[in-house]
């Protein structure tokens, strides 16, 4: 059994993105969109010579972890994506440009002559073993909130908004 620490120990990237509140949205349909989001980190690291881009092509393995089983499952084709095709199609074409962009950087540069592929790995986390995931929703969830009230109290100072206390 891994312990958080184990889990995290070579963290290269930490992000999170507000995501409003739509009626039917599902975990996996959360899932993906937060994996769509790094995936495309990755590729913007990997499409510019930077310090971060080098550090990724001196390792050969990615892991993914994710604690919606449901989504882990379909990436390690355990699982049929059926209801999340279009999302888990967007993920693979990713994976793919990852992998494409990976192998190009690896095969063009004198500093990286035992090239080997991408090995992209999909683990689980169980949920209440996330620590890290809740901590950074939890971040993002107060800075959508601090930015409303900020908006709010602006119209209230400049006159955009009245407010009116009945007793």
């Amino acid at each position: 059994h891994s312990t958080p620490k184990d889990y995290w120990g070579n963290l290269i990237a930490l992000g999170g993105n507000y995501l409003p509140p739509v009626q039917g949205t599902t975990s996996a349909d959360v899932e993906y969109e937060g994996l769509l989001f790094g995936l495309d980190w990755v590729i913007r690291v990997l499409s510019h010579e930077n310090i971060m881009r080098d550090y990724i092509l001196l390792h050969s393995t990615m892991i993914v972890r994710g604690d919606c089983k449901t989504v882990i499952d379909q990436l390690n084709s355990r699982s049929s994506a059926r209801k999340m095709e279009s999302k888990y199609c967007m993920a693979v074409t990713k994976i793919k440009e990852i992998e494409r962009l990976f192998s190009l950087h690896r095969s063009h540069s004198a500093q990286f002559t035992n090239a080997r592929e991408m090995n992209i790995h999909f683990d689980h986390i169980p949920r209440e073993n996330n620590t890290l995931c809740d901590a950074v929703c939890r971040l993002v969830v107060y800075q959508k909130q601090r930015c409303i009230v900020g908006s709010v109290i602006d119209s209230v100072k400049t006159g955009g908004i009245e407010c009116v206390s009945s007793i």
